[in-house]
């Protein structure tokens, strides 16, 4: 995981230095390129990570072709060009049999309204099932889209009380089931989901109930399967029009800076975080606590045990976790896309009063989905982060952003057909709220395109 964080960063710094010379009339090309045919990196790839390309009928590149790509490359005079061959038939046929065409790719492809519906009609297996059925009808479905995904040649083959890491779901397939299943139920369902449960039984009965809550609940389905967002557009702690313009709330004052301004600059006792169940969050949690800091993570969760639970495997499941953690990890159940992250006015100004320092590592990161999908979780999170800061003991805050910002700011403005559009308009207009929050005199920055120096921030030695 650590590697291709590293490698996905590296080439992610390449395309903004590319971004930023063209911005200034200088010559700059990335390549972006699809797998090459012989021993190169993709000779070493896992067997599921190739049966993922395969099914985004991405084929290899011969030597030759790769380097005529990257002659046309950089006469295009464009900054980033994705050289690949892609078999736009054939993908274009197992995306339709997914459900949907996703935007990323329908100015590549043409969608035939008459096949994008094809697949699974679960509602109406499921309302015309006997009794006992349904737990078996959902089940073979997991178990189809596991097979399609990791490439096994019958769905009987996928064994389903084996966990989901043993059967090799890796990050890349668990997106690709994730978006599956999203597609075939109807529900909103977690980017980790594969991960949340110990094998595809579990994952069965959870969705099944959601299915059910879905269908005893159908005067309020449209309430209930709404995004954070939306949710948040209702409540009477935001006004949406100007969070969305990266405008901060005016009542928010940064007075306890001020007068306590040796607080922001001290070794933290205590520190709120989000994004504890996520690579990232996860990493700096484990820096947090091996200096011995007191941290409370913002986890959704149905109790303060079942959040706990889910922070100690996520450490468990990178190798981060030490039983002496135990005791410094303060769960607190809420929502970072909801208004006050989820919590009540008791429990928000407690945590105020009782933190030194936050970081908000948490986010939605799928670049292939539409703007409005991250207002709550990147916007809507990063204003009520804001809120806390401006409320009872001094504190500093550390928002992590990313390196998809960095054209926007240089003047290039992202345009909606851009794959990257979303997310990282979504992540602009947050640094836009905590630069806001700098202007009326809170410690905030904006650290996080290394983690290195985030935790050196947070973890200096004393």
């Amino acid at each position: 995981m650590c590697e291709k964080q590293n490698y996905a960063a590296a080439n992610t710094f390449l395309d903004a230095l590319a971004y930023l010379r063209r911005g200034q009339r200088l010559p700059a090309t990335s390549v972006a390129y699809g797998t090459w045919a012989g021993d190169g990196m993709a000779s070493r790839l896992s067997g599921a990570t190739r049966s993922h390309l395969a099914h985004f009928s991405l084929d290899p590149l011969t030597p030759d072709e790769g380097l005529e790509l990257s002659k046309q490359a950089v006469v295009s005079t464009r900054a980033l060009t994705v050289a690949a061959a892609l078999d736009l038939g054939r993908l274009q046929g197992f995306l339709e049999e997914q459900g949907s065409i996703p935007p990323l790719f329908r100015s590549l492809l043409i969608q035939d309204s008459t096949q994008a519906s094809r697949g699974w009609d679960l509602g109406k297996l499921l309302s015309e099932a006997e009794p006992g059925q349904p737990t078996g009808i959902v089940l073979n479905m997991i178990r189809k889209v596991v097979a399609n995904a990791l490439g096994f040649t019958h769905a009987l083959d996928v064994n389903v009380d084996r966990p989901l890491q043993d059967i090799g779901i890796d990050s890349l397939t668990a997106v690709q089931i994730r978006n599956h299943l999203a597609s075939l139920t109807g529900l909103t369902l977690s980017v980790n989901i594969a991960f949340l449960h110990p094998n595809l039984k579990a994952l069965s009965q959870s969705l099944l109930s959601q299915l059910w809550d879905m269908d005893t609940s159908s005067t309020t389905t449209a309430s209930s399967s709404v995004t954070s967002a939306t949710t948040a557009l209702d409540s009477p702690h935001l006004n949406m029009t100007a969070v969305r313009k990266g405008c901060l709330d005016s009542s928010f004052m940064f007075d306890n800076v001020t007068q306590d301004p040796a607080r922001c600059t001290t070794r933290p006792e205590s520190v709120f975080l989000t994004g504890a169940t996520g690579f990232v969050g996860a990493s700096i949690l484990y820096e947090l606590l091996q200096q011995g800091i007191t941290t409370h993570c913002l986890v959704r969760a149905d109790c303060v045990d079942k959040a706990r639970q889910r922070v100690v495997s996520t450490m468990d499941d990178y190798g981060l976790w030490e039983p002496n953690f135990a005791s410094l990890i303060e769960p607190t159940v809420g929502d970072m896309a909801q208004p006050l992250l989820g919590l009540t006015e008791e429990v928000f100004d407690d945590l105020a009063d009782r933190v030194d320092a936050i970081c908000h590592s948490g986010a939605l990161v799928d670049w292939m989905r539409p703007l409005e999908d991250y207002v709550g979780p990147n916007l809507v999170s990063t204003h009520e982060i804001l809120r806390l800061v401006s409320r009872g003991r001094a504190k500093a805050v550390h928002l992590m952003s990313t390196m998809s910002t960095l054209p926007m700011h240089m003047g290039l403005h992202l345009s909606e057909g851009d794959q990257e559009y979303g997310y990282g308009s979504s992540k602009y207009v947050a640094e836009r709220l905590v630069t806001a929050a700098r202007w009326r005199g809170a410690r905030a920055s904006l650290p996080a395109r290394s983690r290195r120096l985030l935790t050196q921030l947070y973890c200096r030695k004393p």
